[in-house]
């Protein structure tokens, strides 16, 4: 509460809850739940929860999920982007019926590009890590904004997109190991 600085809980259980997002809308959230404490070697089992903004109403999204990790609303927040076990997946809000758009390989950051939402961009890991756009349905795969080489295997991460999609942010690592913000 703004006002009184005093937290409520708003959502609670026998699980493991964390990493909320709130839609764009702020009319919701999603977040991530765990049957019980996250393993200290190795992915975690989980799923991913959809709620009201105050918490009333989580439902399931996905069934139980071996390394599902960094998740994004859609622009008309109907749908989630997520990866997990190295592929990029989208769950439809209504149907909650997971669909896997591609078999990326490692990757990471998967966001919706604004203002239409018919891209997600992500970060692809591999010996020349780089940024990627694909089109939701899969197809129209092409690499993004990261046409040089990259500096290390650290390079091209912590995407963030502006709102109305004309900017995209991203930390590239110098020559010398310095991160910066590109």
């Amino acid at each position: 509460d703004q006002a009184t600085t005093e937290p409520r809980l708003i959502v609670g259980g026998s699980g493991f809850d964390f990493g909320p997002i709130f839609s764009r809308d702020g009319t919701r959230m999603v977040f991530l739940r765990s049957d019980g404490p996250l393993p200290s070697t190795g992915p975690a089992v989980l799923t991913l929860v959809v709620a009201n903004a105050d918490g009333t109403q989580p439902r399931a999204l996905t069934p139980p999920t071996t390394a599902l990790d960094w998740f994004d609303w859609s622009p008309d927040g109907a749908s989630i982007a997520y990866m997990s076990r190295g592929g990029l997946y989208v769950v439809d809000l209504d149907a909650a019926q997971p669909r896997q758009v591609k078999d990326t390989g490692t990757m990471h950051f998967p966001t919706w590009l604004p203002p239409d939402g018919k891209d997600i961009v992500y970060r692809l890991e591999s010996a020349n890590p780089g940024i990627y756009a694909i089109a939701a349905d899969g197809t129209g795969e092409r690499r993004l904004l990261s046409t040089t080489p990259a500096n290390n295997e650290f390079d091209y991460q912590g995407i963030v997109v502006s709102p109305d999609g004309s900017h995209v942010t991203f930390t590239r690592w110098s020559a010398n190991g310095l991160p910066r913000v590109y």
